[in-house]
């Protein structure tokens, strides 16, 4: 006999396979409908997860990603909320499930407080940016603190490494020095990662030196072996478009947007570091990492710039889909800090 109501508790071990088939049938409905996968495992990192079941099965699931982050110029604890999904099937439970899984979660950030939890919610996912709106009863409050700029920049064999003279890509010897200038460049900016020197992942990096100096750094990740992102349904607008690139792609190679039911060829702008947030250095940065993204054979490169970082004016003029959205921060028990004045630092590969 099917349970009255589904029954909220924490995630383990033994859930993994259900919740991988929860993200896979819970597409984010939008501009393009896609499902936010993660194969083959659902805990690849620091995290807790509160689901719901009913008969046996993952219905809805929200998850608090504990990271250190830079903040005011020191290195705390952070809490980030992902995977919030409802099964389609169970959308007339919707509203409690919510309320019982913050209430769980809010319960758990009592025992294991962090500085700040946050969260980012893209504009194309309408049904989470409703659920703000309505400001459900039980539901911690959601505080905006500004958008998010990102662009998805396309990839292809046809791109150039940029002329910069000093641009070139890292080798193990510029870790000590990489890392230093890493942390030196993250130490006021909000949400920034905490940089370890031996976990710097060098063959992904681009460098670039003026006058025998590092002025800036950035890397190129693929984690597609970790999570991925599905097309589930392109709209007619998309599917013209990707009609009209395979066309032209034997003319101008460019990169495909990927049919229903496809993985998309999607990487990451990651430890983007400038110094003093100049734009220029920032471009030539994103050019060779459109470069190092297409060796990779990734299609698009996803950065993501707070409204007020001045690094964002970097990616102009470079051919990119954006896929914008608003910065939160989510009154859970247990954050003690205010908002601080700093330009926040956002790592795409996060979100």
């Amino acid at each position: 006999m099917s349970a009255s109501r589904p029954v909220i508790m924490f995630a383990n071990p033994q859930h993994d396979e259900g919740l991988r088939k929860l993200l896979r049938e819970t597409p984010l409905r939008g501009g393009m409908a896609v499902t936010l996968e993660r194969e083959p495992l659902f805990f690849f990192e620091k995290m807790e997860t509160v689901i719901a079941m009913l008969d046996n099965a993952v219905v809805a699931c929200g998850s608090r990603v504990s990271r250190p982050v830079n903040w005011d110029g020191r290195a705390v604890e952070s809490s980030y909320l992902s995977d919030l999904r409802v099964h389609p099937s169970c959308q007339k439970y919707s509203g409690s499930i919510l309320r019982d899984c913050y209430q769980l979660l809010s319960d758990s950030a009592k025992q294991r407080p962090s500085a700040v939890t946050w969260t980012a919610v893209f504009e194309s996912n309408l049904a989470a940016m409703k659920t703000l709106g309505r400001r459900r009863r039980a539901i911690p409050e959601y505080v905006d603190r500004g958008g998010l700029r990102s662009p998805m920049l396309w990839c292809s064999p046809a791109c150039r490494w940029p002329s910069h003279p000093g641009c070139r890509r890292a080798t193990e010897a510029d870790r000590l020095e990489l890392a230093a200038f890493l942390k030196r460049q993250f130490s006021n900016k909000t949400l920034a990662p905490v940089i370890v020197a031996d976990d710097l992942p060098m063959g992904d990096f681009i460098l670039i030196r003026e006058d025998d100096v590092l002025v800036a750094a950035m890397a190129v990740s693929d984690l597609r072996e970790i999570k991925q992102i599905r097309a589930v349904e392109l709209p007619w607008n998309l599917r013209i478009l990707r009609t009209a690139m395979k066309l032209l792609s034997p003319i101008f190679p460019l990169p495909i947007l990927p049919a229903s039911g496809d993985l998309m060829a999607l990487g990451y702008a990651s430890f983007l570091a400038v110094e003093n947030d100049d734009a220029s250095l920032t471009h030539t940065l994103l050019l060779a990492a459109r470069v190092m993204a297409a060796e990779k054979g990734l299609s698009f490169l996803c950065a993501c710039f707070h409204e007020d970082d001045p690094s964002f004016l970097g990616s102009k003029g470079l051919p990119a889909t954006r896929a914008d959205g608003r910065l939160f921060q989510v009154m859970l028990s247990g954050n003690s800090d205010p908002w601080t004045d700093q330009i926040p630092h956002i790592e795409a590969a996060w979100l």
